[in-house]
């Protein structure tokens, strides 16, 4: 048996002792993930091999009827819907730009995409957007679920913020954004208006319903229709 043949063995023999039980190697047709069986999100990939399968179906199938150029995962968790984006062929000459603070989220974000082979597909931001620059209180949540992690009065940490308007100035581009923050949409969204306004976006927005009605008054005012919802994810275009 050649050598490389003998150390892939091993290494797959040895796994649980080079990463840990918490920690595994899980491989899906598209993608190479690092799971955290702590972690919520990474239980159901575990299970099913995917998460928010609908909302995804849905989402990129109206970037692709848009020819979306850009897309910005604003809340990128481990990178999830980025490597998606990233994985399929009709988005190969899609920009693709990540937003999470969060640093053990980002870590692991970093970690897909070495593992993946993406470093160079996706940028990665490691401070949060809002409606203004410059610091804000962030609540790291329970590690059961690291999704929840979120801006907070209550936090525990302190994360740099900027809003999107200063960060992208480019104009007339098809650009899809998700924007999964955890009841903080509201303050994202009014840090990029100037861009909303000048681009054509398709949004994927969650929002739960106590906030909902705001941030629906919000887009229309925007110019934006609502073209869908699907559990607490909300679709918006111009």
């Amino acid at each position: 048996m050649k050598l490389h043949k003998k150390l892939l063995m091993s290494f797959k023999k040895n796994i649980h002792l080079l990463i840990g039980k918490r920690f595994y190697i899980k491989k899906s047709p598209k993608l190479t993930y690092l799971i955290d069986m702590r972690n919520r999100v990474d239980r159901i990939i575990n299970a099913f091999s995917e998460y928010e399968q609908p909302q995804i179906d849905y989402f990129f199938s109206q970037l692709k009827t848009n020819n979306c150029r850009f897309f910005i995962d604003i809340g990128a968790h481990w990178g999830h819907y980025s490597m998606l984006i990233a994985s399929e062929e009709c988005f190969n000459q899609t920009e693709i730009h990540a937003f999470e603070p969060d640093k053990i989220n980002r870590y692991q974000l970093y970690a897909n995409l070495f593992l993946n082979k993406l470093h160079d597909r996706i940028t990665v931001y490691d401070y949060a957007l809002s409606s203004k620059d410059g610091e804000l209180k962030f609540h790291h949540y329970d590690e059961n679920n690291r999704g929840k992690s979120h801006v907070s009065d209550d936090g525990q940490s302190i994360v740099k913020t900027q809003q999107l308007d200063s960060i992208f100035k480019f104009k007339k581009q098809i650009v899809g954004i998700k924007i999964d923050v955890e009841g903080h949409e509201q303050d994202v969204i009014a840090g990029m208006t100037a861009f909303l306004k000048n681009n054509k976006c398709i949004l994927q927005i969650e929002s739960f319903s106590i906030s909902y009605p705001a941030l629906l008054t919000m887009m229309t005012t925007l110019g934006y229709t609502k073209i869908n919802t699907i559990d607490s994810d909300h679709y918006f275009c111009n």
